[in-house]
């Protein structure tokens, strides 16, 4: 099924590039064609495009590799809140670049406007601009031509290395079909449900012990409050009691605890799959980093998988709180990375939230999140950046279209979710997904237009949102 989108859709926070998920796209590859929706390898083919389109590329929404080794598709250049600059791009076989604007009225409009008295975006979301070098027209090479002409360029000898080695990884890539990734995934949820009953019937077992232990450490520490209300000596007696119920409850809690993340550790190790290079969002550079799988969501990190790793104690907490996330997020997110970097776009994000020393937790968006200065995943955060591929799930983009029920719902709501969500419209999104999710009545309370929208999208697949 081919998705048409208004331009003011195809948004982008804080990622240089992007895909649409759930199995859709803009029908734009030619027949016999391999689409190249791998982040790794769109990151490779917008380093390609930026050596003639120098003014930045923001986003590429489709891409292709044709029969005949030639490559096709769309990028997109977010120049202002109130332009993107869309190009049909070509690779020949021969290596040469050429790339035409798709909506050149729309650039000689916004470059009208800027003579004009400026613009504000609607609900105080701050217009997130980025210098460009050519406004009135199209970067080609490091010149500018007009928005209505086509910029070829012969690919140097490093860029058609670089060519060569993406049309040999995209061939690769194309040998592994979705159903099999899908096939994959559905055993490995099926095992994380199993993960769930087994900590469930762990502690059970635990229970009753615990539940004893604790009876006798409420007993011990009853008589010893009523000595103190009565004014009374404690005897050595009394007190060594209670100091040995608390050890022997504090050890039994201990016991559990290593006996769960052992049983998870156990179980993750399953889908353990040897490091790899992963390059990601503002990653500044990869980092090989190995995976498991946990209810059909990929976990990449460094260092040692043992109960100790806090990935290991992050999903303990999750598993044994038996609510396991929603699918209408997980279903949009397909891989979490722990990088030990810090977000290469920090003060891009720091100019455009006016946020002083502006230091990003994770992103979200083109299906994965990515947690920056080893930092390691608690549930709102994580359903935070599950929020941002939610969004471009169900919208094409990480910010709500204006004539969406979301921003309609927020126009009318008058306030925002928290005062993060005030940056943007896809903070603003992402911030009441996380808050549906962790704090409701709250969200129902200050915005409950917002709180209905929410789970209209979150539980019926077919609301527009």
């Amino acid at each position: 099924m081919s998705l048409q989108f208004a331009e003011h859709e195809y948004k982008i926070v804080g990622l240089y590039v992007t895909r649409l998920l759930c199995d859709r796209a803009i029908e734009f590859a030619e027949n016999d064609s391999t689409k190249i929706t791998d982040p790794q390898l769109l990151l490779e083919l917008r380093d390609i495009l930026e050596t003639q389109y120098q003014d930045g590329i923001t986003a590429i929404p489709q891409a292709q590799l044709n029969a005949n080794d030639s490559f096709s598709g769309i990028f997109e250049d977010r120049v202002d809140s109130k332009l993107t600059k869309r190009f049909k791009f070509a690779i020949a076989p021969d290596d040469e670049i050429s790339y035409s604007l798709v909506n050149p009225s729309d650039v000689e409009e916004f470059a009208d406007s800027l003579r004009s008295a400026s613009h504000r975006a609607s609900l105080d979301f701050v217009a997130q601009k980025k210098a460009s070098n050519c406004t009135k027209g199209i970067a080609c090479g490091g010149s500018c031509i007009s928005a209505k002409k086509t910029c070829r360029k012969n690919a140097d000898a490093p860029t058609k290395k670089k060519i060569a080695q993406v049309r040999t990884k995209v061939k690769a890539e194309g040998s592994s079909s979705k159903p099999q990734k899908t096939k994959a995934r559905t055993k490995v949820k099926a095992e994380s449900g199993g993960l769930r009953e087994k900590i469930k019937k762990l502690r059970g077992q635990y229970q009753e012990q615990t539940d004893a232990l604790r009876k006798e450490y409420d007993a011990a520490k009853a008589i010893l409050a009523t000595k103190i209300v009565e004014r009374k000596t404690q005897t050595r007696a009394e007190q060594k009691r209670f100091i040995d119920a608390e050890q022997a409850l504090l050890a039994k809690e201990i016991e559990y605890i290593r006996q769960r993340d052992k049983l998870v550790t156990q179980e993750l190790k399953k889908s353990y799959k040897d490091p790899q290079p992963q390059l990601h969002h503002g990653m500044s550079e990869s980092e090989d980093m190995w995976s498991v799988e946990h209810e059909g969501v990929r976990y990449h990190s460094t260092g040692s998988l043992d109960k100790n790793h806090p990935l290991i104690k992050a999903i303990s907490l999750d598993v044994e709180e038996n609510d396991p996330l929603p699918k209408s997020l997980t279903r949009y997110t397909s891989d979490v990375y722990f990088s030990s970097q810090r977000n290469r776009d920090d003060k891009y994000w720091e100019k455009t939230y006016n946020i002083k020393d502006f230091k990003s937790a994770a992103t979200g968006g083109n299906g994965s999140v990515v947690y920056y200065n080893g930092g390691s995943s608690d549930r709102g955060t994580l359903i935070h950046e599950m929020g941002h591929n939610l969004a471009t799930g169900r919208y094409g983009a990480t910010a709500p279209p204006e004539s969406s029920n979301y921003i309609q719902a927020a126009i009318k709501d008058g306030d925002h979710p928290s005062s993060y969500g005030r940056n943007s419209r896809a903070e603003d999104f992402a911030e009441t997904a996380r808050m549906y999710h962790t704090s409701p009545d709250l969200l129902k309370e200050k915005s409950p237009l917002r709180y209905q929208v929410m789970k209209q999208i979150l539980e019926d697949e077919n609301f527009g949102g």
